[in-house]
């Protein structure tokens, strides 16, 4: 009774099918990560390189994380699974990001692998309706009753649409 998942069938059944794409997601919670992977099926996700060393988590992080440890090397790892149909999930925030944060800056590296990888963007909202597992708390801080994560679809982007053409877009313009 710690959280529960609320997804509607469709969107439930959209990510079932989804495949072989970079799945983008806003970054709450320390599980986000797990919610969207066991919804997903065939999924790896994108973690900073510490988490590979952290004595709790690495050997879930063996099965299902792509380390960053550099850029070239995360693009070019994740283009990998991709090809072999597996999902690659994405924080382009890098890290989670506090409720009462203002906007947060977006990496580029989602929007580069699918670009290197001609492979489609799947947008996901994920939301959390009290504050546990959050940057900065502790883990233990869980408070009382049950958190609700609220799971959404927003759409797909094809990433063959924005890679390079044969024209620059100085010509194309």
């Amino acid at each position: 009774g710690l959280f529960r998942v609320e997804i509607s069938a469709d969107d439930r059944c959209r990510l079932k099918s989804v495949s072989g794409s970079v799945v983008v997601s806003n970054h709450q919670t320390l599980i986000d990560a797990v919610i969207l992977i066991s919804l997903l099926g065939d999924s790896v996700c994108v973690t900073k390189e510490a988490v590979s060393r952290n004595p709790f988590m690495r050997v879930v992080a063996r099965k299902i994380l792509v380390v960053n440890d550099g850029p070239i090397a995360v693009v070019r790892s994740a283009a990998r699974y991709l090809k072999e149909g597996i999902n690659v999930v994405v924080f382009p925030e890098g890290t989670r990001t506090p409720a009462d944060a203002p906007e947060h800056v977006f990496h580029r590296g989602s929007a580069h692998i699918a670009i290197q990888s001609s492979s489609p963007v799947e947008l996901v909202s994920m939301d959390c309706d009290m504050n546990i597992l959050a940057k900065g708390q502790p883990w233990w801080d869980v408070g009382d009753g049950t958190a609700t994560y609220t799971v959404r679809c927003k759409g797909r982007i094809n990433a063959a649409n924005f890679a390079e053409s044969e024209e620059s877009p100085k010509e194309a313009a």
